[in-house]
């Protein structure tokens, strides 16, 4: 029987038939079988792995687990809710409307207790009365009728109508209670809103810029060019003051805690388990031949080997996948356990709501205004960069070392060299290197909870996290090239 074509070459070794493997050589066209559909099969090998399915679900249960704790183990959860829930009466936005919108508040509460101020078992007196009577009734015209109740059913009711007058007695307490802890909330709230002014009004980023020089002795470069960036944040200050976005209410003094929980511990969480699971999946698909121990039936020709193109695009679309998933997850349980609150249309430069360095807290100054929303949109869709370039910087290193874990390993190490660098540039005081070391993409995902900010004294220009993105996409690119490159001539023994 004659061969179908002398350039076609079948990979049954690799798990696909014949109709699906049929490739020919000079374009790369696969016959029978759409290039969608060779994408489509793996991706479906990659999932059908069960560690990845594992490591997403772990991931998963972790973060709720995080969201539960932050929202019912921490104090003030409670306080945050009740804050949202005024500002849907008084508005966002502190200032005079606010505070005579929380005086009539405040009268309607009044109003409430007055009409509540006997005590839970006084108000039961007069069902207690009429129980009485109607059982004092009963009684003669038992005694009318010659008829005898038993005792011990006579005590089973005398028993139901003590544990009613329990329960509602315990369900007026319960409510006094709750009136009064919201009348503590309320106090709280005022005392946190009162007399609140704009910060941005007259705030100076260059005195800043002189504090944090002074501080940490920065000079040389590193001082220039921390000074040019402050003076371009004056302009971001001056459109947050024209806009007055500092007197938002936010979640007033639970702003900090609600804002740490959502950035610092769930989007950290989120973005630190996708790159992991990215990598895993980036080591995986660059090392599949060789773990199956088919790779000398595959790479045997060119044409065979640029089945690793499909394997990149079917990884990478795996990792977004899985991101995404755990993006809703994390995102999505947080807003149902916090509900109403965060206030999602707030400005996220709310004055409750700071960085701190060395101890001192300073305003959250994003260089343009974002509501929180906004906000967390943007820290997920930067998050989803950061995947990205730790999936191809695996995968690259997977074409090079041909070794799936010898790649995962050497990525973690050359991470805590990078962290090394900036530990040791910023105890010796070389600000030069310190501020080279943090672009790189572990420095962008060290530093997610001061994205879109000036950064202090980690960032050198505007929207460093944008142009540290930018760069290392370009870089990856070009390594995904050259490997794709190598990999073509590479001897395959």
């Amino acid at each position: 029987m004659k061969p179908r074509h002398k350039n076609r070459i079948s990979l049954e070794g690799n798990g696909m038939d014949d109709k699906a493997a049929d490739i020919r050589k000079d374009g790369f066209v696969i016959r029978g079988a759409a290039n969608w559909d060779l994408l489509c099969w793996e991706m479906k090998k990659l999932w059908s792995q069960p560690m990845i399915l594992v490591f997403l679900l772990l991931c998963i249960a972790f973060q709720i687990f995080l969201a539960a704790e932050d929202r019912y183990f921490e104090p003030g959860g409670d306080y945050a809710i009740y804050v949202a829930r005024m500002t849907k009466e008084t508005g966002r936005r502190m200032g005079r409307e606010f505070t005579e919108a929380m005086d009539g508040a405040g009268k309607n509460m009044r109003n409430m207790d007055a009409k509540d101020e006997t005590l839970p078992w006084e108000k039961q007196d007069g069902e207690g009365q009429d129980r009485q009577k109607r059982n004092g009734q009963e009684q003669v015209r038992e005694k009318q009728d010659g008829q005898k109740q038993d005792r011990q059913e006579q005590n089973e009711q005398r028993k139901e109508g003590q544990a009613q007058d329990r329960q509602d007695q315990d369900g007026q307490i319960a409510a006094q209670a709750k009136r009064e802890q919201e009348s503590l909330y309320r106090e709280r709230f005022l005392r946190e809103t009162a007399d609140r002014e704009d910060i941005f009004a007259d705030y100076s980023c260059m005195k800043l810029a002189d504090g944090l020089l002074r501080q940490f002795y920065i000079t040389g470069l590193a001082a220039r060019m921390m000074e040019r960036k402050y003076e371009k944040q004056q302009e971001a200050v001056d459109l947050l003051a024209e806009r007055k976005d500092s007197l938002d209410v936010s979640s007033a003094g639970m702003t900090q805690p609600v804002a740490d929980a959502l950035f610092q511990t769930q989007c950290r969480m989120l973005i630190t388990e996708a790159m992991v699971l990215a990598m895993l999946m980036a080591l995986s698909v660059s090392g599949s031949e060789r773990t199956a121990r088919t790779h000398l039936t595959v790479c045997v020709t060119r044409t065979g080997r640029k089945i690793r193109y499909v394997k990149a695009a079917a990884g990478l679309m795996s990792a977004l996948a899985a991101y995404g998933m755990l993006a809703v997850s994390a995102v999505g349980f947080f807003a149902l356990i916090w509900y109403p609150a965060p206030d999602w249309g707030a400005s996220i430069s709310s004055q409750f709501h700071h960085m701190s360095l060395a101890g001192t807290e300073l305003p959250f100054i994003t260089w343009k205004p974002f509501t929180i929303g906004e906000y967390l949109l943007a820290v997920v869709g930067m998050g989803s960069m950061v995947v990205m370039l730790f999936y191809v910087l695996a995968f690259c290193l997977g074409l090079w070392i041909k070794s799936a874990w010898g790649g995962f390993v050497l990525l973690i190490l050359l991470v805590a060299v990078n962290f090394q660098v900036i530990m040791m540039a910023g105890d010796s005081l070389q600000w030069e290197l310190y501020l080279c070391a943090q672009w790189t993409p572990a420095g962008l995902w060290w530093s997610q909870n001061q994205w879109f900010t000036d950064m202090l004294i980690s960032g050198a220009v505007p929207w460093q996290e944008c142009a540290t993105a930018a760069l290392w996409a370009a870089l990856c690119l070009i390594l995904l090239a050259v490997s794709f490159h190598h990999m073509k001539k590479e001897d395959i023994n």
